[in-house]
Parts: C-alpha cells; structure tokens; sequence
C-alpha cells in the first residue's frame, strides 16, 4: 500500500471497529448477572429489577436508599433513575417509608421496610433463590 491511499484509511477503520468490537464483547453487561432473575421478575411484577430490589432490601435490617442498594446489586450508575422508580414504587405501595433516623441535614432519603412480614419480600427472595439454582444447573 502506498502512503496517502484511501485503502490505507479504509484498511484502519477496519482493523479500529474490529478491535472496538471484540472489546465491547468482553464488556460484563448488567443484564447478564442476574438474567433467570431478570427475566422471571419482568413476567411477574412487570420490572427485571424489582424482585432483585425487594429481595436486597429483605435483605436488610437498617435503613435504605437509593445509593447503597446500587452498591448492594453492584449496578451501574446509568441504573439511578430505575432504582429510583423502584423505591417509589414500594413507597406508594406501603412497603417502604420514611425512616425516623432521617434528620434535616441528611440528604438521603432513608427509608425502612414498613410491613417487615409481607409476603412481598419473602417472595422476592424466594424468587432470587429460584434463579440462583436454575443458573447453577448445567
């Protein structure tokens, strides 16, 4: 190839995206950590996350907030906004509320669980369970 050819640019590119390519494929993607989880939670309470939110916040005896959960699942911080809606989600449902250890300073909004024995929780753990053993299966 001779300098200055436009094959030499378009040769690059190829070598560039192919490279770009195999690099974005070896990426670990959210959506691949958990997906028997994933998947069984968007059929049955209409998000891939929810069941994997509840069974964390179960999970816990203090309080929660959005930030410590995304750290709990180790999500990606492109996850704050569904993380968010979850928490409302439970919010306006009763199963979360505001936790008396919020104080004005605090710029969290703590919540705590506020029906420790509803059957939601023990279901979204029952749920993580299930789709931890049919991944472990071969």
């Amino acid at each position: 190839m001779q300098p200055g050819c436009p094959c030499n640019l378009m040769f690059a590119f190829f070598v560039i995206s192919i490279s770009f390519s195999a690099t974005l494929d070896q990426m670990p993607d959210e959506t691949t950590k958990r997906p028997q989880l994933r998947d069984i939670s968007k059929l049955l309470l209409g998000s891939g996350h929810q069941a994997e939110i509840g069974a964390a916040i179960a999970d816990l005896d203090g309080p929660v907030w959005g930030t410590s959960l995304m750290d709990t699942l180790a999500l990606e911080e492109s996850a704050r906004g569904m993380v968010s809606k979850e928490l409302k989600r439970l919010r306006q449902a009763g199963l979360l509320v505001p936790t008396s250890a919020s104080n004005r300073f605090d710029r969290r909004a703590l919540l705590e669980r506020g029906n420790r024995d509803s059957a939601y929780w023990s279901l979204c753990q029952q749920l993580r369970q299930s789709a931890a053993e049919s991944e472990a299966k071969p």
